[in-house]
């Protein structure tokens, strides 16, 4: 039985192969800079990948596909392995994340596996769950901004709502660093301990890059 994990070396996906074969909902599109973002005012790319895991497993009646604990078939096997290395072509993209039932997770602005912009989370059916910002790159060279350990750092407001679209919380980071904590009924909740905390990858609180 052999099994695959994200970002393994897998088959390498052509990025121009990537971009033709795109979905719908992860098309091209134009950044205009914003917040002092150095991006290139050329087209931008959306790409697409999959939070899934994958195994193929021998039977007597030939290889089964598996994800995540279920048979699929062959062409939707492939179709999850072709896009698994969307993230080595975000450079930098919009990068559409979604589970095996092709729901939206998360979309995120990054230079491959460095998260350095706006972020989303979803609930089922694209209902928004979290909205925020990651540190931006206002270097220009994305080299210099990785090896800084500027990936992946909260920065700004973080909106976290109810599946009904109402707001649960807001807090406010700077640098990664979390000064405030807002509930609904506008109860503030300082924590000199969260202030002082290093800030620690997103991934912790959410699912990104984690795969099944």
């Amino acid at each position: 039985m052999s099994s695959i994990r994200a970002q393994s070396i897998i088959d390498i996906v052509d990025p121009y192969e990537m971009k033709v074969a795109r979905s719908a909902s992860a098309d091209t599109f134009y950044i205009t800079p914003s917040n002092k973002q150095v991006i290139s005012n050329l087209k931008q790319d959306t790409l697409r990948t999959y939070d899934v895991f994958l195994e193929e497993r021998p039977t007597p009646f030939g290889i089964a596909y598996i994800c995540n604990g279920n048979e699929v078939t062959k062409q939707k096997y492939l179709e999850y392995k072709k896009f698994w290395n969307a993230m080595d072509a975000c450079t930098p993209c919009l990068l559409y994340t979604y589970d095996d039932k092709s729901q939206l997770k998360y979309t995120a602005y990054q230079y491959k596996n460095c998260m350095c912009g706006e972020y989303k989370e979803y609930y089922p059916e694209k209902v928004l769950k979290v909205e925020g910002q990651f540190k931006q790159n206002t270097i220009g060279n994305w080299d210099v901004f990785k090896k800084n350990n500027f990936c992946n750092i909260r920065n700004g407001v973080w909106t976290y709502y109810y599946e009904d679209g109402t707001v649960e919380k807001t807090e406010v980071y700077v640098d990664g660093k979390l000064k405030e904590s807002k509930l609904l009924n506008n109860s503030t909740n300082p924590s000199s301990s969260n202030q002082e905390t290093e800030d620690k990858p997103t991934k912790s609180k959410f699912n990104i890059f984690k795969r099944k």
